[in-house]
C-alpha cells in the first residue's frame, strides 16, 4: 500500500478510535461511523484513483463531526489577535474568505445594466496532526484547496445569464498538481491564499486585496476590494459570533461555540474596481461593492454545555439538515446578516436566531445583534447535479421575506430579498448541490434602505440522498456525471 494509503488509513483509524470513545445511552453500545468499512477501503486505493482529489473531499464529508479529531482547534479562552488571524490556521479544520460583489455596468452595445460575482476560497486538512508529522508532509501539502466563482450579467427581463467557474481543486500529494498551486501567507508576510491560477494577495492587513480568478475563455476576474475612505484597515471588519450582547453595539466575540468551534468576522461595504470577463465580453467595475467573510468552522464531537444529546452520528437530523444565510449592503451606508437552522423538517416560516445590524459610527462597525423570523416563498426546482438537468430535482424556495428584525438598538426591520436570477446553484467539491444568489433588498418600514446582497441555501438535499451520492462515488470510483 502506497505511503499516501497507509496515511490516510491510520487517520480513518484514529478518528473511529475518538468516536469509539463515545456511548448511546439507550442501548449502551459504543458510536460507530456509518459505512466505516467502505470510507476505510475507499481510503486504502485512493492513491490509485482517478478521482483523488473527490473521494477525499467525500470522505472528509462522511466523517461528519468526527472530520477534525486529531486537529488543533479554537477553544472558549482562545485570544483572537490581528494581524495574526487573519492569516490562515493551517493545524485547524476547514477554512475559508467567502467574497459576494456587486456592480453596475455598460456592456459593448451601450447598455445600461449590472453584474454580480461570488468567489469561494477554502482549504480543508486530509488528516490530523500527528499524522501530519508521522508522514512528514508540510502544511501545502496536507491542505485540500478549491477556489468556486459565479457571475450572474443581468440586463433586463430576457437577458440575464447565470456563469460558473470549472471546478479548481488543488492537493499536492494527489500527485496532479504543481508544488506552487498551493500557497499560503505567514503572519508577518502579505497576505496570500492560492489555489492554481486563483489568486487572493494582499496586505499583511488583507486589503487592499486583489482577488483573481483565471478559468480561461470561460471566465476571468481582476477585481481589487479596498475598504471605505472614512475607515482604518483595523476598522473595516467586525465581529461576528456569539453575541455580546451590549447596547453600544459591540458586535460579537469573533468566536463561534462548539459543536462549530471557530473564528467568524466580516467586512462589510467594501469598495471595488477592476474588470470581469464572462461570455466573450469584457465589463469594468468602477463602483462596486462587496461583503467578506473570513470563517474557521469546525466539527466537534462535544456538545454545547457537555450535554450528551445530539448524540453523533446517532442522532444526526433528517430528513434535513442545512441552513439559509444573507447578505444585504445597504444604500444608507448600513448593512445586515444573518442565518436560519433548517434541522428536520423543512417550513416555509423560518426561526432568524442569529443575525447583525451594522452601522457606520464615525469609521467604527457598530454591529447590533439581532432576531426575527423569515419567511420562504417562490419554490423552483434545480437539478442535483447543475451539469446534468434531468437528474433528480432539489426545491429551493428563491425569496425570503424577513420580519421584524429585532435588537437593542431601535425599530426593527422588515423587508423582502428578491433574487436578481431565478438559478444560482453550483455543486460543491464533495457534490452537495449549494445555492449563492444574488438578490435586491427591498425595506418595508421606510426607516431603514434598500440593498444588494446574496441569499445563501446549503443542505437542502435530503440527508439520506445526499449520502447516496458519496456513497456511489466511494463504490464506482466514478463521478456522478
Amino acid at each position: 500500500m502506497g505511503k499516501l494509503n497507509t496515511y490516510v488509513s491510520n487517520y480513518l483509524d484514529e478518528v473511529r478510535g475518538e468516536v469509539n470513545k463515545l456511548v448511546n445511552p439507550d442501548d449502551n453500545t459504543k458510536v460507530d461511523i456509518p459505512h466505516f468499512d467502505l470510507l476505510k477501503k475507499s481510503s486504502e486505493s485512493i492513491e490509485g484513483s482517478k478521482i483523488i482529489k473527490d473521494k477525499m473531499f467525500v470522505i472528509q464529508t462522511m466523517l461528519g463531526r468526527a472530520g477534525c479529531v486529531g486537529m488543533n482547534t479554537i477553544d472558549k479562552n482562545y485570544k483572537i489577535n490581528f494581524p495574526f488571524d487573519h492569516h490562515l490556521h493551517l493545524d485547524m479544520g476547514p477554512e475559508w474568505y467567502w467574497i459576494g460583489m456587486h456592480s453596475d455596468i455598460i456592456n459593448q452595445k451601450g447598455e445600461k445594466g449590472r453584474i454580480s460575482a461570488l468567489i469561494v476560497m477554502k482549504r480543508n486538512r486530509c488528516v490530523g496532526t500527528g499524522i501530519q508529522k508521522e508522514a512528514g508532509w508540510t502544511n501545502e501539502e496536507v491542505n485540500l484547496v478549491n477556489n468556486l466563482a459565479t457571475v450572474t450579467v443581468d440586463f433586463g427581463v430576457g437577458n440575464k445569464k447565470y456563469y460558473r467557474r470549472n471546478k479548481n481543486s488543488k492537493w499536492l500529494l494527489s500527485g496532479e498538481d504543481k508544488d506552487d498551486d498551493v500557497k499560503f501567507s505567514k503572519y508577518g508576510d502579505n497576505f496570500l491564499y492560492k489555489c492554481g491560477d486563483d489568486i487572493f494577495s494582499g496586505s499583511e492587513n488583507v486589503l487592499p486585496l486583489n482577488v483573481i480568478v483565471d478559468d480561461g475563455d470561460n471566465m476571468k476576474i481582476n477585481i481589487t476590494l479596498k475598504h471605505q475612505v472614512n475607515f482604518k484597515v483595523d476598522d473595516s471588519f467586525f465581529l461576528q459570533g456569539i453575541p455580546s450582547l451590549h447596547i453600544g453595539g459591540s458586535g460579537g466575540t469573533g468566536l463561534t461555540p462548539i459543536p462549530t468551534p471557530g473564528i467568524y468576522y466580516s467586512w462589510p461595504q467594501l469598495l471595488v474596481t477592476g474588470e470581469i470577463n464572462v461570455g466573450g465580453e469584457s465589463y469594468k467595475i468602477d463602483n462596486g461593492l462587496a461583503w467578506m467573510d473570513h470563517q474557521l468552522m469546525m466539527t466537534s464531537l462535544e456538545n454545547a454545555d457537555r450535554k450528551i444529546n445530539p448524540i453523533p452520528f446517532v442522532e444526526d437530523f433528517k430528513p434535513y439538515n442545512g441552513w439559509t444565510w444573507q447578505y444585504f449592503n445597504l444604500k444608507n451606508g448600513d448593512a445586515f446578516t444573518g442565518s436560519s437552522f433548517m434541522t428536520g423538517e423543512m417550513t416555509d416560516k423560518m426561526i432568524f436566531p442569529y443575525g447583525y445590524y451594522i452601522k457606520n459610527d464615525s469609521g467604527k462597525w457598530k454591529a447590533h445583534y439581532i432576531t426575527g423570523s423569515l419567511l420562504q416563498m417562490y419554490e423552483k426546482e434545480f437539478p442535483e447535479f447543475t451539469e446534468k438537468p434531468d437528474s433528480k430535482k432539489v426545491t429551493l424556495p428563491i425569496i425570503r421575506s424577513f420580519d421584524k428584525l429585532k435588537s437593542l438598538f431601535g425599530k426593527p426591520l422588515t423587508g423582502v430579498g428578491v433574487p436578481w436570477n431565478d438559478d444560482g446553484t453550483f455543486n460543491e467539491t464533495n457534490w452537495a448541490l449549494t445555492a449563492e444568489i444574488p438578490a435586491d433588498f427591498f425595506d418595508l418600514t421606510g426607516e431603514f434602505a434598500d440593498g444588494v446582497g446574496y441569499l445563501e441555501y446549503v443542505g437542502f438535499q435530503k440527508v439520506e440522498d445526499f449520502e447516496k451520492i458519496c456513497l456511489d462515488i466511494l463504490n464506482n470510483d466514478k463521478l456522478p456525471i
